[in-house]
């Protein structure tokens, strides 16, 4: 009986060992069978994604992202595309192409002859990211030509596959003058710059400026005609040679060189700028900072870094500018004088009340004052030209 028993029994475990392996098989089996599933699934999934990538290759519609059941959605997890670095190697070629474009034509028209050399491009400043830069330039002087340099400031900001910039006096400086970071310049130079840029405007007494030199000294003056203005161009020369600062503003420079020549702007609050070329022994002053009326500049030259035709002895080509362009020294009151010009006889001068300084005559520095009232009559009467008799046949 007991045999029985413990067979009964025994036969009884082996019954549930067997039903415990059966019951382990047949979820090993449907596991594997889900696993098949899905991996069918997603190859099926896969093939599809694929021949859609092939067909939108070939020119038809394109594809709609296929989206598994609870999987991830491929619009969240596509990476954006990194952003590109700026260069900064490409800047200075894109710059001399736009001031070609945008000054040359009024560049000929000053200098009398076609450019004949590339701008002189100088990125004096850059944000840490090297994003935003900002800097100068200028179209060279035909070597034989005596003119002021025609220049002109340029901001560039880095849009992420290109440069966009802007010449000072058009609409896309003044547009990044708006968005420019105040890490690149001060918010005062951006306002500043934004006056300068607004231009052209004609002169007034309300700018003050002096002569380019120690008020109360005497220097000659020497001016030439261009296309229709007899003072185009204006130098001096004379005195201790020292050239001061016409009033307060902040100084930029041109095409200077490591001998110390160069050419200086200083754009003035009233968004006037005073230009200074044939200068050597350049003041240290960073570019953009601020100077004085009086401040030490320079000394008068003989170099032309800009291009030019070169000089018999050292002077300083003095010039206004503003905006785009050259701004005419009609109508200006500089240093105590007020300079005119005429078409007929084709003359320009200095006058201070009744007196009138011409070409090579010397012109003395009163300073940052008005001049006394001229009097009615502000033209140049020259003598006439004497007619010499026709001898009479005998």
């Amino acid at each position: 009986m007991r045999r029985k028993r413990r067979h009964a029994r025994a036969g009884t475990a082996s019954v549930n060992v067997n039903a415990n392996v059966v019951d382990r098989v047949a979820m090993t089996g449907m596991v594997m069978v889900v696993m098949v599933g899905f991996a069918l699934v997603a190859i099926v999934e896969r093939a599809l994604l694929t021949s859609d990538d092939t067909s939108a290759g070939s020119g038809s519609r394109p594809p709609q992202a296929v989206r598994s059941q609870g999987g991830p959605d491929p619009s969240r997890t596509t990476s954006t595309p990194r952003r590109a670095l700026p260069v900064v190697a490409s800047l200075n070629g894109q710059v001399r192409s736009l001031t070609l474009t945008e000054r040359g034509t009024a560049a000929r028209q000053v200098y009398g002859a076609r450019p004949s050399a590339p701008p002189l491009v100088g990125a004096t400043r850059f944000t840490s990211d090297q994003t935003w830069a900002f800097g100068t330039t200028v179209i060279p002087v035909p070597d034989k030509q005596s003119a002021m340099p025609q220049v002109a400031l340029f901001l560039a900001h880095w849009t992420g596959d290109r440069w966009q910039v802007g010449l000072s006096g058009t609409f896309v400086f003044r547009l990044l003058l708006r968005r420019v970071p105040t890490r690149l310049m001060p918010k005062a130079e951006i306002q500043m710059l934004a006056r300068f840029s607004r231009g052209p405007n004609r002169p007034t007494s309300a700018t003050k400026l002096m002569l380019p030199w120690q008020v109360g000294d005497s220097w000659t003056m020497t001016t030439e005609t261009q296309g229709s203005r007899p003072l185009g161009s204006v130098a001096f020369q004379g005195g201790d040679g020292r050239v001061l600062a016409a009033a307060d503003g902040r100084l930029y420079r041109f095409c200077t060189t490591a001998a110390g020549d160069g050419l200086l702007m200083i754009v003035h609050d009233s968004g006037l700028a005073s230009v200074y070329y044939q200068l050597t022994k350049l003041t240290a002053v960073r570019d953009g900072g601020i100077v004085k009326r009086g401040d030490f500049l320079g000394r008068i030259g003989d170099g032309t870094p800009c291009g030019g035709a070169a000089t018999a002895r050292p002077q300083v080509r003095f010039g206004l500018r503003q905006g785009s362009g050259d701004v005419p020294f009609d109508g200006a009151t500089i240093g105590g004088w007020i300079f005119r010009e005429q078409a007929n006889p084709l003359v320009g001068w200095a006058q201070r009340g009744t007196q009138q300084v011409m070409s090579g005559a010397s012109l003395t520095n009163f300073g940052p004052v008005d001049p006394p009232s001229p009097g009615p009559n502000l033209r140049i009467s020259l003598p006439p030209i004497p007619t010499i008799p026709t001898p009479t046949p005998t």
